[in-house]
């Protein structure tokens, strides 16, 4: 049976990002996700049209949290 749910690790390895990456689209309700207690449900369904938008990635303006120096 196929899970109707992904974790945020398994979205992250789907988008080929980090799992940091995948908790500040959550946080900042740029990606579609369900909270049970401490826990962070992303719908396969809500995630997959999130997904097939013309461009996901256009609301993604999360700032930083550390800068890399050189």
């Amino acid at each position: 049976m196929d899970k109707p749910v992904y974790r945020v690790d398994e979205v992250a390895k789907l988008l080929g990002v980090s799992k940091d990456t995948v908790y500040e689209l959550v946080r900042a309700g740029r990606i579609p996700h369900k909270r049970i207690g401490r826990r962070i449900a992303i719908p396969k369904v809500l995630f997959m049209e999130w997904l097939n938008t013309p461009d996901p990635w256009e609301s993604y303006d999360v700032p930083r949290r550390r800068e890399v120096r050189p």
